[in-house]
């Protein structure tokens, strides 16, 4: 699928290594992030890091019993294109 077609995308563990990376590459390409990890301070640097862009933090630690707050946060976003797990 070709970046310019992709609009929303939910990045794990986004707030360091190559989550992070992909998230601001994903931006940087006019896709609409939401970004998920466990610690939220990473996920806010990464916000005030994107200076174009749309990209939401979401904190979550995804075992079972927590992904409903992801599916939150993924609400904010409406349909999304792409989903991936780093």
């Amino acid at each position: 699928m070709a970046a310019a077609r992709i609009k929303y995308a939910v990045v794990t563990g986004a707030g360091t290594g190559i989550g992070k990376a992909l998230s601001l590459a994903l931006v940087a390409r006019g896709v609409r992030v939401i970004a998920v990890g466990r610690r939220s301070a990473p996920l806010e640097a990464l916000v005030k890091e994107v200076k174009d862009g749309e990209i939401t933090a979401c904190s979550a630690d995804l075992t079972l019993s927590s992904v409903r707050p992801v599916y939150s946060c993924s609400a904010i976003g409406g349909v999304l294109s792409i989903r991936t797990r780093t």
